[in-house]
């Protein structure tokens, strides 16, 4: 990592990159006030999944959900399965849509009722599951576990 992949305020407040080969070859030094200790009660495990709940959060709260709207969840990574369950925390309707049918089985684990398979019944499931209204809000995650858009359907009128 080089400076210049930095904002400048990070290098202001000094947070300094080190670039060096090797093991932990990326990683920032920074001072001890940025660091927070993690609660006793979250275990290791839990807290790996801290970095995707955040962004989970982020996505739901931009898309502005309303109680019982469907939103249509493109991807079936941990981290749409993290979605679709705050989804559905905040009373709206997620459906899942994946080509992998263990991203699929995992999810409806998780209570994510509406997972379907992307084929080519897809199109057809999400009308009958929505009474023919579609999905207002869409958000694509992408297999880098990254939200590569989010999409409110009713604002633009196409996904751009």
């Amino acid at each position: 990592m080089l400076d210049g992949d930095l904002p400048e305020d990070a290098i202001q407040k000094g947070i300094k990159p080190y670039d060096n080969a090797g093991f932990l070859k990326e990683f920032t030094v920074i001072p001890k006030e940025y660091v927070k200790v993690m609660p006793k009660v979250v275990s290791e495990s839990d807290a790996l999944f801290l970095n995707h709940i955040s962004l989970a959060l982020t996505v739901v709260d931009k898309l502005k959900i309303n109680k019982g709207e469907y939103v249509a969840i493109i991807g079936g990574n941990i981290l749409a399965n993290i979605i679709a369950q705050l989804v559905t925390y905040y009373k709206a309707v997620p459906i899942l849509l994946d080509n992998n049918d263990e991203n699929l089985e995992i999810a409806r684990k998780t209570d994510i009722y509406y997972s379907i398979k992307c084929d080519k019944t897809a199109e057809k499931q999400v009308d009958e599951i929505t009474g023919g209204r579609k999905c207002p809000k869409v958000v694509f995650v992408n297999d880098n576990n990254k939200i590569t858009e989010v999409a409110n359907y009713e604002k633009h009128g196409e996904i751009k």
